[in-house]
């Protein structure tokens, strides 16, 4: 399967087009949807799928704000080729039908939307993301020569680092335009960019003012702007973020521990160097915690002083080996498990997630490839007699003859679905009406339709409404029990 994807969704007339009769060798694949219009320039995507046993389907779905609310269009091509010609061709016009609609709009828009289009473009990132690992190198190389100040290789890592610095300028200000103002602020990565980027400005000019040099270290954090440009790398850190909480609980518990040993030893080896006070004392039990030549340097040379070196003395040696069983051992493997424990269900919410949000797509996929109707069909469907649901018709009636003529005209019905609460926004076309009235067969003299005609249309169209979703059901059900099996 291939997805496309064009250019904005823009403009609100339609073009109208046939797809039975005006695509050739091209048939819809959904029942009744052969006079219905689509709108070329609200085209969101276009999926191509040649797995298909009869020839080869591609589905146009319109944008939700758009002319069609959001329906999906599928068509069946007789050969793989025409439906690829297609698809091209489509996308050609709905590129054509956007660039008119930018030259005829607001020039400041117009340079707003395509600054977040190429800024958005995969190429355009993966460059930022090279450059971003590119400065981070360069950082990486000028710490490991550390260049005398003055040198020519010093001047040529200034040189570099200023380049970076205004080529993330520019891009931190392509990201502003093409996202203003609060989409951008809206954007915690964002607001880490800008900061970064200000602060290597604001280093530029006291570069020469000693108190300002700790500006030019936080420099190397750009690197850090890589996480959000590599969606494994963003992974990693939101599950990280997620584990913050219950690692720092656990960590908690270790240090308390750690701070009542260190309490303890103060008083017991008062006379020992590492543990004259409660900060020394508190520094050397991390040292011991982590195993840092604890026995050799700190532990060993107490027993001189009570005992022969040869012989431990047993209340010094049992102190810090419950503190190694109790906190090196216990409690630091729990930190650790913590982590992980975290860690790995963060990963989990977040597959789970994208899992969610991929099937409720193609839930809402499979309910737009229904009627126009199918939204307003959903609030008839639990209607427990027939007297209520005609009771409710009736009603619907009522509200979309806004003139009380008695008479329900095509223009009158279309605003009158428009103005009902409903997301996304109903809307009749003229096809659709022709659909629904069977050729307009339900109507009088003047294409109108009155109550009864009204009713007799709704019911109808809620027949075909729960015969479209017991279909889903039963698909669904299918499709579980593939995966099951």
């Amino acid at each position: 399967t291939e997805v496309r994807d064009p250019p904005h969704d823009t403009g609100d007339s339609p073009l109208k087009t046939n797809p039975g009769r005006r695509m050739s060798g091209i048939t819809t694949a959904q029942t009744g949807a052969l006079t219905r219009s689509v709108s070329v320039k609200r085209i969101q995507s276009i999926n191509q799928d040649s797995t298909q046993p009869e020839g080869a389907l591609f589905d146009v779905k319109t944008s939700n704000e758009g002319y069609n609310s959001g329906r999906i269009y599928t068509f069946r091509a007789d050969e793989k080729d025409t439906c690829q010609d297609w698809a091209r061709r489509i996308d050609e016009v709905s590129a054509l039908a956007k660039d008119r609609a930018m030259a005829s709009g607001d020039k400041l828009e117009q340079i707003r939307g395509a600054i977040k289009y190429y800024y958005d473009c995969n190429p355009t990132q993966m460059i930022i993301a090279l450059l971003i690992i590119g400065s981070f190198a360069v950082s990486c190389l000028n710490a490991e020569l550390v260049p005398d100040e003055g040198s020519r290789t010093f001047d040529v890592f200034e040189d570099l680092d200023l380049a970076f610095t205004c080529i993330f300028t520019v891009e931190v200000c392509m990201n502003l335009l093409g996202n203003w103002f609060f989409p951008f602020w809206a954007h915690g990565w964002n607001v880490f960019d800008f900061v970064i980027v200000a602060i290597s400005l604001v280093s530029i000019p006291l570069n020469a003012v000693p108190a300002f040099n700790l500006l030019r270290l936080l420099r190397v954090f750009r690197v850090v702007r890589l996480f959000r440009r590599l969606k494994s790398l963003a992974k990693i850190i939101s599950a990280l973020t997620a584990a913050l909480l219950p690692v720092a609980n656990a960590f908690m518990v270790l240090a308390l521990v750690t701070c009542i040993y260190a309490v303890l030893a103060v008083h017991f080896f008062e006379d020992n160097p590492y543990f004259q006070n409660f900060s020394a004392a508190v520094f050397s039990m991390f040292q011991i915690c982590t195993g840092d030549s604890w026995a050799s340097v700190i532990v060993r040379p107490m027993f001189g002083s009570v005992s022969p070196p040869s012989i431990p003395h047993f209340p010094t040696a049992f102190f810090f080996f419950s503190y190694i069983l109790v906190v090196g051992t216990f409690l630091l493997n729990v930190v650790i498990a913590v982590l992980l424990d975290e860690f790995i269900s963060a990963v989990q919410r977040h597959k789970e997630e994208e899992k969610r949000q991929g099937e409720e797509a193609k839930a809402d996929a499979r309910r737009q490839l229904g009627g126009a109707m199918d939204p307003l069909l959903l609030t008839f469907s639990n209607a427990s007699t027939k007297a209520e649901l005609s009771e409710r018709m009736r009603a619907l009636y009522k509200v979309l003859d806004k003139d009380d003529s008695g008479g329900l005209e095509y223009a009158e019905m279309r605003d009158g679905l428009r103005r009902l609460q409903f997301e996304p926004a109903l809307h009749l076309s003229e096809e659709d009406f022709d659909d629904l009235t069977h050729g307009r067969a339900l109507c009088n003299d003047e294409g109108e339709l009155d109550i009864d005609a009204f009713e007799i249309m709704m019911t109808d169209q809620l027949d075909d409404f729960v015969q479209r979703q017991m279909a889903l059901k039963v698909n669904e059900v299918e499709q579980s029990d593939s995966n099951i099996g």
